[in-house]
C-alpha cells in the first residue's frame, strides 16, 4: 500500500487518523473515551458476559493500533472500528459458546452434582450441547421434545 492511498480519508477523520499515525497519545485517549462504552455495548450483543466483552474491546483497540496503517478511508473511522469490534466479538462469542465451565469438572469427582451455568446450553438426549450441527447425508436428524409423547 502506498502513501497516496491514505489521501481518501476525508473531514474530521483525516485529522484524527493523521494524529494517530503520528503517535499522538492524546488523540488516542480521546478516541477511546468517546467510543469505549459503545464498543462495549456492541460486544455484549455477541458474547455471554461483561468480562468477555471487556476483553473484546481491548482486543479491538489493539487491532486498531496495529492496523491503522491499513485503514484506507473507504468508510468512516468509526465504522471501521465498529466492524473490527463486531468481527472480534462474533468469533469470540462462537468460541465462548463451545466452552465448558471449570466448575462442572470440579463437582464430578466429589460425588456432588454441579449447578448448571446460565451461559452453557443444556445437554440434549445424547449428552451433547445443542447448537449448530453438521448436515448429515441421508435422512435428517429428528429434533424436538426429549420426553416421550403419549400415544393417541
Amino acid at each position: 500500500m502506498t502513501a497516496t492511498s491514505h489521501v481518501r480519508v476525508a473531514g474530521a477523520d483525516a485529522d484524527v487518523v493523521a494524529a494517530l499515525r503520528a503517535g499522538d497519545e492524546a488523540a488516542f485517549v480521546a478516541l477511546v473515551r468517546g467510543m469505549h462504552a459503545l464498543l462495549h455495548r456492541t460486544a455484549m450483543t455477541y458474547v455471554p458476559s461483561r468480562a468477555v466483552a471487556d476483553e473484546v474491546v481491548q482486543e479491538t483497540w489493539l487491532a486498531v493500533v496495529e492496523g491503522l496503517d491499513r485503514f484506507e478511508g473507504r468508510s468512516s473511522l468509526r465504522t471501521w472500528i465498529f466492524r473490527i469490534a463486531a468481527n472480534i466479538a462474533r468469533s469470540r462469542g462462537g468460541r465462548e459458546g463451545r466452552c465448558k465451565p471449570f466448575s462442572s469438572f470440579a463437582a464430578r469427582g466429589s460425588g456432588r452434582r454441579s449447578t448448571p451455568n446460565a451461559s452453557c446450553p443444556p445437554p440434549t438426549r445424547r449428552g451433547r450441547a445443542t447448537g449448530p450441527r453438521r448436515r448429515s447425508r441421508g435422512r435428517p436428524r429428528r429434533t424436538g421434545c426429549w420426553r416421550a409423547r403419549p400415544r393417541t
